[in-house]
């Protein structure tokens, strides 16, 4: 299950490092060049560097002022440690769901590293009083990150991080069903409930 949980991770913010943009638009990459603090353009491709979280947030907001909404979209965007850092293309994302993870960036964690439990709740058939399946429920670890499922959920969405916390939730909930429920039984998964009949 690990090697799992590691293809759909991010890689980790750090409080220093390198941001890295990119549009096919010439004119966005202009302006992304121009606010850089960093001269280094290459293949339209611009750096900013960062030696904080503060100052990863103003360049953010900075940017987010810049560009509209349309021109936005054309962009996209991560993060990296280093300077040269070969994949992060394989990480890019527009820039308005780069800038939701950025600001929310322990939704990140919590969804990068599991960082939550689930909860049985079981379905009970009425006519017989007999239980149908089990709604697995995400909720937060004790002594660890806390968060409501509904917002955690809701950000995922709005970050494009919707599949990774689904395939999260997914093995969380595969581990949790092999040690309390039954071998035999039917398994139905749903995005944000996942059923055990």
């Amino acid at each position: 299950m690990n090697g799992c949980q590691r293809c759909s991770q991010f890689p980790k913010l750090e409080s220093a490092g390198f941001l890295w943009f990119y549009s096919k638009n010439p004119l966005i990459t202009e302006k992304l060049f121009d606010h850089s603090n960093i001269k280094l353009k290459n293949e339209q491709t611009i750096l900013y560097s960062y030696q904080s979280f503060d100052e990863l947030e103003k360049i953010m907001r900075e940017l987010d002022k810049t560009f509209s909404n349309q021109e936005k979209i054309e962009i996209l965007g991560t993060y990296s440690k280093e300077k040269d850092n070969q994949s992060r293309f394989m990480n890019m994302t527009p820039f308005p769901m780069l800038l939701e993870r950025l600001q929310h960036r322990e939704y990140v964690t919590i969804i990068n590293q599991g960082l939550f439990t689930q909860h049985m709740q079981p379905i009970i058939q009425l006519q017989s009083d007999h239980v149908f399946g089990y709604e697995f429920l995400v909720r937060s670890l004790p002594n660890s990150h806390s968060f409501f499922p509904g917002e955690l959920f809701s950000f995922s969405q709005r970050a494009g991080l919707q599949s990774n916390l689904d395939s999260q939730a997914r093995i969380a909930s595969i581990e949790v069903s092999s040690q309390k429920v039954k071998a035999g039984n039917k398994t139905i998964y749903q995005f944000s409930a996942f059923f055990h009949l």
